[in-house]
């Protein structure tokens, strides 16, 4: 069964939602099958956006475990905050 996760990225106005898609799908994690835009919010006075993805993780042969996907998922967070100019909320 797929496990999803969801992340929140502060971004600056001039990164597009595209970019971080790519980064996302760059990352390479091993069990990582798909990702979709949850909600892009712009707080009132900032010059950054909130960008929400679910990530959707899934192995094809075995049940996933929580600690498994959060090691992937924190490492594919990592690798997108290391790429682009984005950071957690």
């Amino acid at each position: 069964p797929p496990v999803r996760r969801d992340i929140t990225f502060a971004a600056p106005a001039g990164v597009a939602v595209g970019a971080v898609l790519a980064a996302i799908r760059a990352a390479k994690a091993p069990i990582f099958e798909d990702v979709l835009l949850l909600d892009a919010y712009t707080p009132e006075g900032k010059d950054e956006r909130r960008l929400t993805f679910r990530i959707t993780y899934r192995h094809l042969e075995k049940t996933l475990k929580d600690k498994e996907v959060d090691k992937v998922h924190e490492a594919l967070v990592q690798d997108v905050i290391s790429k682009l100019p984005v950071t957690r909320p």
